[in-house]
């Protein structure tokens, strides 16, 4: 990557540009492999699993809201973008268990996951406090409930690793 001198020496406002192309592309693809049949147990995540942006739903939301709110954006607000993130909050709701803990690759019920994923799940419940928009209490209640199940993982499950202690800590 170059900036617009012709170096490679970026400053922050040369990335800008190149961030928000990259949230665009994101976004477009997000739209494209959303599971959106209402009978598949998968509605509202992200299909093929191998591409980059599928995982736990409401981490991919937390990302989209980003671009929702990026005024350089092409999905700038686009209704189409903020319907694709309450349906992502819905199945990330949905993919909970009862305890707290999701799914994670080889991990299974893991609370591990779960605070790792606690991050942009608290990031998307606070920024959608803030935008005005019909499904916006939906997406912050939702992401709430998440968030309140996550920390019970976190506080009575088990973590392997350091690296998984702290991030419960953070959670």
């Amino acid at each position: 990557v170059t900036s617009d001198n012709g170096t490679t020496a970026l400053w922050a406002p040369d990335l800008v540009p190149i961030v928000t192309k990259l949230g665009d592309q994101v976004a477009d693809i997000a739209l494209t492999i959303q599971v959106l049949d209402p009978q598949d147990e998968d509605y509202g995540a992200y299909r093929p699993p191998d591409s980059y942006i599928s995982g736990f739903p409401g981490g991919v939301a937390s990302l989209l809201t980003t671009v929702y709110q990026n005024p350089d954006s092409k999905h700038y607000h686009s209704p189409a973008l903020a319907e694709n993130i309450r349906l992502a909050v819905e199945a990330a709701e949905r993919f909970l268990y009862e305890d707290g803990s999701i799914d994670g690759g080889s991990d299974k019920q893991c609370a591990c996951n779960s605070a790792f994923a606690s991050g942009a799940l608290c990031d998307l419940w606070r920024r959608w406090q803030e935008i005005d928009h019909p499904a916006a209490q939906e997406i912050v209640d939702r992401s709430y409930r998440i968030i309140v199940k996550f920390g019970h993982a976190c506080r009575t499950m088990g973590m392997m690793t350091p690296n998984h202690r702290w991030v419960a800590c953070v959670a």
